[in-house]
């Protein structure tokens, strides 16, 4: 069941769940899409850890965790604050939560995606194939900005914003 027309198969994710179901769903989805490697946390402090040594094309995580501290967003904005998290890797939260306060902090953190549950996998597979896509359109800039090139990162975005008029 392909639901993304790209080829997966050398791409990594990591999902983050404290619901054992709910990780189970998410990994078989991905492996439907054909994704190669499925990792998994149960918390967000286990997701940290692995983040701190290994680099994953996606990550989808839960927003809250009743038995947890710190929630999905907590991780994000942690992540991004130590620079953990490439700016090349898709993040998409995953939640029942639809606030407007909610999804506005989450946006702030510039997330990659937000999906509600419940979700059809057709769901998850457009918000991976659309993030994807932005992040590999972005990928000079994202590469210049990781090689500390600011001043070329700067002068693609300024080439980019007036090549679109």
């Amino acid at each position: 069941m392909r639901l993304i027309a790209d080829d997966l198969s050398s791409c990594s994710a990591l999902v983050v769940d404290a619901n054992p179901t709910s990780r189970s769903i998410w990994i078989s989805q991905l492996r439907d899409f054909g994704v190669g490697t499925v990792a998994q946390a149960a918390r967000p402090q286990d997701a940290r850890r692995q983040l701190e040594f290994r680099t994953f094309d996606f990550v989808l995580c839960e927003l809250h965790f009743t038995t947890d501290a710190m929630s999905g967003q907590d991780l994000l904005d942690d992540l991004r604050r130590n620079q953990l998290l490439p700016f090349s890797t898709v993040f998409i939260m995953i939640t029942a939560e639809a606030t407007y306060a909610k999804v506005a902090e989450a946006a702030e953190s510039a997330l990659d995606g937000y999906l509600l549950k419940p979700h059809k996998a057709t769901h998850l597979a457009e918000r991976l194939h659309s993030a994807r896509m932005r992040k590999e359109s972005l990928k000079e800039i994202f590469q210049a900005i990781d090689d500390e090139q600011f001043e070329e990162a700067a002068a693609l975005c300024t080439q980019r914003f007036e090549s679109k008029g």
